[in-house]
C-alpha cells in the first residue's frame, strides 16, 4: 500500500476481524503510520470543535447571564437618590461591618451591638416608610 491513502480515504484492504497473515512486515507499518495519521487528522479536528464549541458556550453564558441580571433588577428605587443614597448607604454598611468586627472580638457586649444595630435597622425602614407615604418626597 502506498501513502495515496491519505488521498483516498482508503486504509487498506484488510478485513474487519484483522490483519491477514499474508501481510509483510512493511505492508504492516505502512497501514500503522495511516492509521496514526488519521487517529491524529481526527484528535486535531475534535479538539478544535471542542475549543470552538466552548467558546462559543463561554460567550453566550457570559451575555446571558449580564443580560437576565440586569433585566431582573430594579432600578427604580435608585433613581433620584444621587449622592445622598451613596452617602447614607456607605455609612450604615460601614457601621454595621464595625458592629459586628467589634462583636466577635468581644470589645463590645451584645447589648451595646444589639442596641446599636436596632437604631440602624430603626433609621432605615423609618427613612423607607416616609418616602413611601402620599405626599412626601
Amino acid at each position: 500500500m502506498k501513502r495515496q491513502a491519505l488521498v483516498t480515504g482508503r486504509i487498506g484492504t484488510f478485513a474487519p476481524g484483522g490483519v491477514p497473515e499474508t501481510v509483510t512486515a512493511v505492508e504492516r507499518a505502512e497501514h500503522v503510520w495511516v492509521i496514526r495519521i488519521w487517529g491524529d487528522a481526527l484528535n486535531n479536528e475534535a479538539m478544535r470543535r471542542y475549543r470552538e464549541e466552548q467558546q462559543q458556550g463561554i460567550a453566550s453564558a457570559r451575555s446571558e447571564s449580564v443580560s437576565t441580571i440586569l433585566d431582573s433588577f430594579d432600578f427604580g428605587s435608585l433613581w433620584g437618590q444621587g449622592p445622598q443614597f451613596v452617602l447614607q448607604f456607605t455609612a450604615v454598611v460601614t457601621i454595621i461591618f464595625a458592629v459586628l468586627a467589634l462583636a466577635i472580638l468581644q470589645q463590645m457586649s451584645n447589648e451595646q451591638s444589639g442596641t446599636i444595630l436596632a437604631a440602624i435597622a430603626g433609621y432605615v425602614l423609618g427613612h423607607a416608610s416616609t418616602k413611601t407615604r402620599p405626599g412626601s418626597q
